[in-house]
């Protein structure tokens, strides 16, 4: 009796321990996401939500049921309010909208905040998914560590400070991945399955429903599918051919009900028997599979021309999406469960448990693969197979910890306590002014009144606004936009002199077009010169000040410039102003770039 009652009291103790460590590493990652949470302070500088909160300020809510399930009437589609070009799911639209409507705030200002943090809600929701998955998978000091990797790991922080979709995609694509767990436990248990598949069917509609990449989720389904027909031949090949059916029907058929429900608007009328899509809609996701292609190059995209196809993904996610500790964790990982695969195989012990570690890393790679060769290659296109690699560098973690050996459980320790730094100097650029508000904040302080400014076009324009409670008098500038992008010529060689005499100031809000198209002389040779001699001082201006804002621990900064550019370019780009010292005439500026043969 004395026995029992010390076992119940250290395994009270023990779960205890447990859940305080489950919640000390929520509320850091509560933090995590919602530091700094209006980091733009109201400037709309993240183009993909600017255009989420454009669409959520003009939609309305219909008046009826029947209003909302007609694509062709429905005051709710993107469509119907000249937003041709929405290719995301509208769940989170709509749901962003709800919510702001609800705490009454429902204006193109506030939207993005209410989005961002609905989107931290969701990464949270993934986060304590996946410590569920490593307690049921492996065993629960893994879903602890797999809790803590993912709640540093900076991508997932990154894209909580945006109202964007990838958010609510990686949740359904966890949620379908916890409901095929407990599927494959409820029929090979030969306990009542019916409910876990129809929540998957629910699950993989909200998918869809958030952004239709989740299709690159179909190929797990269909091995889940093949696992349990096989598996189930030995009782009765008939039996088993009728549950495939029975089930693949319920998985279909759910799935394009949910799916068809939160996005009726994808369909081209309201008949649900027609399966026709929006022929606009069906326009937009073409020209959109042709940028994917880079058959398409349109000025954002410039900056993966000559980007390796797998690497160059492979690498940003590496270094700069999750960090070097768990990458390496990562590849620890999923080498030990290789390892641990291929004896359960060579000793026939192929079960459940091995059958969903073996899920784990099909998704990982299909979803990496099924992307990653792509033209466009931005890195929170592989956010929804994040939480996995994080889950199996837990694995590797967990490993080195059970070792007898103080330097590996030292190095695991290590892994994590640079994962929470790597974090930790990443939130500092939304503790402080991000760059363009800085910037903006200088040139109304140092600039003269009724100056010219010269911006790119592509870019955020300069000044912003500035924040009312920093007590500076606004000054009023005159403005105008320089087509870099346009394709060189000779006579792009005149507009571009013409653009800099009458000049004042020329801005550089962010290196998008210096450090793309201003790297591609056998694409774009006049350009190619002009960043050259614009940093040199021979186009007749000097850079009078320059604004970054890096990563930073313990006074040292991380320059992470050589990350794709949609990891800085939106929240801390490097901010350049240059003077005009002197007005070149034609035949000096002529004579910069006679060696270009057009």
């Amino acid at each position: 009796m004395k026995r029992k009652l010390l076992i119940n009291i250290y395994s009270f103790i023990s779960n205890k321990q447990e859940w305080l460590i489950f919640l000390a590493i929520l509320i850091i990652a509560v933090f995590l996401r919602l530091a700094g949470v209006a980091w733009d302070q109201n400037q709309h500088l993240h183009p993909d939500e600017r255009y989420m909160t454009m669409v959520a300020s003009e939609i309305s809510w219909p008046s009826s049921l029947s209003e909302y399930l007609n694509p062709e009437t429905s005051s709710l589609s993107p469509i119907n309010k000249g937003y041709d070009a929405y290719v995301y799911g509208t769940f989170p639209l709509f749901l962003v909208k709800a919510t702001a409507d609800l705490v009454g705030d429902s204006n193109y200002n506030t939207i993005p905040l209410v989005g961002r943090v609905v989107s931290s809600v969701f990464d949270l929701g993934t986060l304590i998914l996946l410590f569920w998955l490593g307690k049921k998978i492996f065993f629960k000091q893994i879903g602890l560590i797999a809790m803590a990797l993912y709640a540093f790991a900076v991508s997932p922080i990154q894209h909580s400070h945006y109202f964007t979709v990838d958010n609510f995609l990686t949740f359904f694509i966890i949620v379908c991945f916890v409901l095929i767990v407990k599927f494959i436990f409820a029929v090979n248990a030969k306990k009542r399955w019916l409910l876990s598949l129809l929540g998957l069917a629910v699950g993989l509609g909200f998918a869809l429903a958030c952004k239709y990449s989740a299709i690159y989720f179909l190929p797990i389904l269909i091995i889940v599918f093949a696992y349990l027909l096989v598996s189930e031949f030995g009782h009765s090949k008939k039996k088993a051919f009728g549950l495939f059916l029975f089930r693949s029907l319920i998985l279909l058929v759910g799935t394009y009900l949910v799916f068809r429900f939160l996005q009726p608007y994808f369909f081209a009328n309201n008949n649900w028997l027609d399966f026709t899509i929006n022929p606009k809609l069906q326009a937009t996701l073409h020209t959109n599979y042709l940028i994917q292609k880079g058959e398409i190059l349109f000025p954002p995209a410039w900056h993966w021309v000559n980007t390796q196809a797998f690497l160059y993904p492979l690498k940003n996610i590496a270094l700069w999406g999750l960090g070097p500790p768990i990458f390496l964790s990562f590849v620890l990982g999923i080498g030990i469960l290789l390892r641990e695969l291929f004896r359960k195989l060579k000793k026939q012990q192929f079960g459940q448990e091995i059958f969903i570690k073996t899920l784990i890393i099909i998704w990982i790679f299909t979803g990496f693969f099924a992307q990653a060769g792509n033209f466009t290659k931005e890195m929170r296109y592989f956010l929804f197979i994040m939480p996995f690699v994080v889950l199996l560098a837990g694995n590797g973690l967990a490993f080195l910890l059970k070792q007898n050996n103080m330097v590996f459980k030292l190095l695991a320790l290590m892994a994590i306590v640079l994962s929470f730094f790597w974090a930790w100097a990443f939130i500092k650029i939304y503790l402080r002014d991000t760059t363009r508000v800085s910037a903006s904040l200088w040139m109304q302080q140092n600039i003269p009144a009724g100056s010219l400014l010269a911006n790119e076009a592509w870019d955020d324009p300069m000044p912003v606004g500035i924040p009312q409670d920093r007590g500076i008098a606004v000054k009023s500038f005159s403005s105008f936009l320089m087509e870099v992008y346009n394709q060189d010529a000779r006579a792009k060689l005149q507009v571009l002199y013409q653009d800099l005499t009458k000049a004042d100031y020329i801005i550089l809000s962010s290196p998008r077009a210096s450090w793309t198209i201003g790297r591609l002389p056998d694409k774009f040779p006049i350009m190619f010169k002009y960043y050259q001699y614009l940093d040199s001082g021979e186009m007749g201006f000097n850079k009078v000040k320059e604004v970054s804002s890096f990563p930073e621990f313990f006074g040292l900064k991380i320059d992470d410039s050589p990350a794709d550019e949609a990891f800085w370019v939106f929240d801390h780009p490097k901010v350049r102003i240059y003077q005009k010292t002197k007005n070149l005439t034609w035949e000096e500026f002529q004579a910069l770039f006679a060696e270009i043969n057009f």
